[in-house]
């Protein structure tokens, strides 16, 4: 998908986290076997999380924790369930992508139709478009640590994405 408008996002603290225009955003940064807890990464209350999140994911300029955080509360905020949220949380802080601390120009803060992805997105390779291949092994020991936590109707999810893996 790529924006034809800019985006952004508000978090609770006031900070702000704009998207410029012409960004391309595909949820690779979301596992796939995650999809079927919450649809594709172009569907549903999650997709404006995502598009933050993914943007953040590509050019690094904020530390991944951050990122990912960001993407829980973007999720609870566009009415994700509770629980659910939580869980893609746990998908992405386990599973996503992780980057040393940014080292940010001043003036990659401010995301505009002037932003330079090549001078802003330097601390590290961009990461390829591909989805990010999970293992079964890695889902099943995911969902025994989640299980407890997690909503039983999205753990039955995961385990029925499980079955499609093999």
């Amino acid at each position: 998908m790529i924006l034809t408008e800019p985006f952004e996002y508000v978090d609770a603290n006031g900070k702000q986290w704009p998207v410029p225009k012409g960004t391309t955003v595909d949820g690779a940064s979301i596992p796939r076997p995650f999809w079927s807890v919450i649809g594709g990464p172009f569907e549903g209350k999650y997709r404006n999380a995502s598009v933050v999140h993914d943007f953040y994911c590509q050019v690094r300029t904020r530390p991944h924790l951050d990122v990912h955080n960001v993407f829980h509360e973007a999720m609870l905020t566009s009415g994700v369930p509770t629980r659910t949220g939580w869980l893609m949380f746990q998908a992405v802080n386990n599973f996503g992508p992780r980057w040393a601390e940014p080292k940010v120009d001043p003036k990659c803060e401010v995301v505009d139709d002037n932003y330079d992805f090549a001078a802003c997105a330097r601390n590290l390779r961009v990461p390829s478009l591909r989805r990010q291949e999970v293992s079964r092994g890695q889902i099943e020991d995911f969902i025994a640590e989640v299980e407890g936590e997690a909503d039983p109707r999205d753990i039955r999810k995961l385990r029925e994405g499980l079955d499609e893996m093999r």
